[in-house]
């Protein structure tokens, strides 16, 4: 049993290895195993499979768009494709795929480059991304793609499927400029002149110029536009330093950018032959040249400073600046600095010069132009050369000085003069309540004058530390008052002038506390020099004190007297006895400075011969009516018993008989000197005072009748003015808002009026003219 076992195994074993050979050893069939890289590359046909011996198999290899076949791999090596083999093996075979590289050519037109920002070389793989960057050079702009791009974007972005062909254009942007000789150069300031051509291609476009101590100059150095882009053109170049090699280089400005010009200029001042200071900066930045002349540093450059030494700002409406077309030949935006008004020197809080230096006096002034030599100062003291003056006649500037013409304004808002003509500069000397002195340095003289502008003018400061000889000012004696009214005093003063020093103003200055100064109410004569000045002065508050110092200019200074003080005398009036006219109206009256007045209107119907004066009840009658007649105030009858008639003028021309016996209708000279007992001298103008009770409160009654507000209205002397208005050719009414009253002119007998106003309550006006037609107005008599 056991053998028969055995015998069963070994022809298992037998059998299954007979049925258990290789691919290989089946001479009947082969496989195929076909592999594609990379996978993204294409595809080969046949795909892989089983073929029988010696079967012939054609490899086809299909590349994608933009990839191509590079060969057989594997069991073969070839490149031919496609590619038969013979089935008499089992093959492995791998298709090869590679992107195609397309070419990129690029043209540029004009002057630059393109950046390729992916590789170098001139062929990319299909769909490489590749970014384009036009780049121009210097004085050349980029303009536009043509070809596989287009437009003008720049940068831009191209993706290679194919070869292709790009041009970049470039234009050419930027001026070639040409710098002449020099006409004119000195060792702080310089004239250049050239011209500039502008390419083909631009037909408008912003020029400038560079300048500075750099070869080359550029956006670091002080640069301007040529704001006339017309050529040639002209700069005037100043704030230079002595001894110094200069460089100049134009630009256009493209896409906000200056373009320099390969083209260049040059030059060098000269060394200086006078002895420089050490400069100054003020609180805005500003640094000032400075020279010394004599014992006395100087500023060489006009101040242009908008702050005080102590840092306040100064007010703009006391600055004023040039601007206009003639400033565009500067490469400085304010080459004359700043001109200011005579409020900076009265600032006494600080000084308007940086610290450690100040304003120089008229003394200051003189010394300074001793020292230079007063026959040539002008030429001794003039920047050279045409940039700051229009004619110089002689100029050396020897002093280094440098003044520049830099005119005046006549106000803050009136154009300016003699720009490029004169140089006006402020002294810190007062030559008057209203201006302080300057000095005058002018294009065509040798001489230097005093003037006395009071307009914004240019100021030089001087360095603090140096005193220089002045003349004695002027002796003011204590003033004396007499003649002492109520409202009125008269003031003398006497003046000496000791040396050579002349007075060149005087005056009187009043003030109710402290000692006056010529900030206060001040009076100054028309006289000048010494002697006495008398004045009478009017509007001044009844039983009221006030203190007098007379002050006295020269052209060192001013200088006050002692002060003195005085008080007005009180109104002398009274109640009158009254008054009845001869219809038994019975009127109060008021007695000022000696002239008893009605102090109610006039209600009388009659002539004093009893003859009646007739009612108009019409307003379109009486205003054409030129005989006498009365008619009710607002032609309302019950303001008859208010206010009183409003009589024609034909009631008070001729002997005026309307008044009650021993009383007449005021006379201008009546009215004058009550104008003036109340406190104002010029009777022709309006009455009015800026202390106390104004004319007009003075007289106008308390009552409800006048309109809201009643101002400054007191009744003082029981006057009692009512606001019964008036009847005129053009108007009727106004009751309870003046109070006009008839009077005679005392010179031609005609008739006029004078009036009180409710809402300007401080004014008393006298009107004369022709009244013969239209109007009816209230009377106040006065005792005869």
């Amino acid at each position: 049993m056991k053998k028969k076992t055995i015998l069963n195994l070994l022809l298992i074993s037998i059998f299954i290895l007979t049925s258990c050979k290789s691919p290989t050893s089946n001479p009947d069939t082969y496989e195929l195993i076909v592999n594609v890289s990379p996978t993204e590359g294409g595809s080969v046909n046949p795909v892989s499979k089983t073929y029988d011996e010696n079967t012939p198999i054609q490899l086809l290899a299909n590349p994608v768009e933009g990839w191509r076949f590079s060969g057989w791999t594997g069991d073969i090596t070839e490149s031919a494709n496609p590619h038969t083999i013979r089935m008499t093996q089992d093959y492995v075979i791998t298709a090869n795929f590679e992107k195609r590289n397309y070419e990129l050519t690029i043209i540029t037109e004009g002057e630059g480059s393109v950046l390729e920002e992916v590789v170098t070389g001139k062929e990319y793989p299909f769909q490489t991304t590749v970014r384009l960057t036009a780049q121009p050079a210097n004085g050349w702009q980029f303009d536009q793609w043509e070809g596989a791009l287009t437009g003008t974007e720049n940068p831009q972005n191209l993706t290679i499927t194919s070869a292709v062909e790009v041009t970049a254009r470039f234009r050419e942007v930027v001026a070639d400029f040409t710098f002449d000789t020099l006409p004119f150069v000195d060792s702080w300031q310089a004239q250049i002149t050239g011209s500039f051509t502008l390419p083909e291609s631009v037909s408008d476009a912003t020029v400038g110029v560079c300048y500075g101590t750099s070869e080359i100059p550029d956006d670091n150095d002080v640069c301007k536009n040529i704001i006339n882009t017309s050529s040639p053109f002209t700069f005037n170049i100043i704030n230079l330093n002595e001894n110094t090699h200069y460089y100049l280089r134009g630009y256009t400005i493209v896409d906000e950018q200056r373009i320099f010009s390969e083209n260049q200029g040059e030059f060098v001042t000269p060394d200086i032959s006078f002895q420089k200071g050490d400069g100054v900066t003020d609180l805005d930045g500003n640094h000032y040249k400075t020279v010394l002349i004599g014992q006395q540093e100087w500023m060489a450059q006009n101040l242009n400073s908008s702050k005080y030494a102590d840092g306040t700002d100064i007010l703009p409406s006391h600055i004023r600046i040039w601007d206009g077309f003639f400033l565009n030949e500067y490469m400085s935006t304010n080459p004359f600095g700043n001109l200011y008004s005579r409020n900076v020197i009265e600032y006494t809080e600080s000084s308007v010069c940086p610290v450690g230096w100040h304003v120089p006096s008229l003394s200051e002034w003189n010394y300074m132009l001793d020292n230079v030599g007063r026959d040539q100062a002008g030429r001794k003291l003039r920047a050279k050369g045409p940039i700051f003056w229009q004619d110089s006649q002689n100029t050396t500037n020897e002093t280094g000085f440098s003044a520049v013409a830099s005119g005046y304004f006549p106000s803050l808002t009136n154009s300016g003069k003699d720009v490029r003509r004169s140089a006006y500069y402020y002294t810190s000397s007062a030559g008057g309540v209203d201006f302080n002195w300057s000095v005058e340095i002018s294009g065509v003289s040798d001489e230097v004058s005093v003037r006395g502008y009071v307009q914004y003018i240019a100021i030089r400061c001087v360095k603090d530390g140096i005193d220089v000889p002045t003349e004695p000012l002027a002796v003011v004696n204590i003033p004396q008052i007499t003649d002492i009214q109520p409202t009125r005093a008269i003031i003398e003063t006497s003046y000496e002038q000791p040396g050579s020093n002349t007075i060149t103003e005087r005056g009187v200055c009043l003030s109710e506390s402290g000692d006056p100064t010529i900030y206060d109410t001040c009076f100054k004569d028309d006289e000048y020099g010494p002697g006495t000045y008398s004045v009478e002065i009017s509007g001044f508050s009844a039983e009221t004190t006030y203190k007098v110092r007379s002050y006295a200019f020269t052209e060192d200074g001013f200088s006050y007297g002692p002060t003195t003080e005085f008080t007005t005398d009180s109104y002398d009036y009274s109640e009158g006895n009254g008054v009845t006219d001869n219809q038994g109206n019975n009127y109060k009256s008021v007695i000022i400075n000696g002239h008893e007045w009605m102090a109610e209107n006039l209600r009388s119907t009659q002539f004093r011969s009893g003859a009646a004066i007739p009612l108009i009840t019409s307003y379109e009658v009486f205003k054409n009516n030129s005989n006498p007649a009365y008619v009710w105030p607002d032609m309302d009858e019950e303001n008859m018993e208010i206010y009183g008639p409003l009589y024609s003028s034909s009631v008070v021309d001729g002997l005026s008989q309307v008044c009650p016996v021993g009383w007449k209708v005021p006379t201008s000279n009546d009215v004058e000197a009550l104008a003036k007992y109340l406190g104002e001298y010029d009777y022709r103008t309006t009455y009015s005072r800026e202390n106390g009770n104004l004319i007009g409160g003075l007289l106008k009654s308390t009552s409800d009748l006048w309109n809201s507000p009643n101002v400054n209205a007191v009744d003082y002397f029981g006057f009692s003015a009512e606001p019964a208005g008036w009847v005129s050719p053009y108007t009727m009414g106004n009751s309870g808002a003046w109070s006009p009253f008839w009077m005679i002119n005392s010179t031609t007998g005609s008739s006029g009026y004078y009036s009180v106003f409710a809402q300007d309550g401080s004014l008393l006006v006298a009107t004369y003219g022709s009244y013969a037609l239209g109007y009816g107005i209230s009377i106040r008599c006065i005792k005869l």
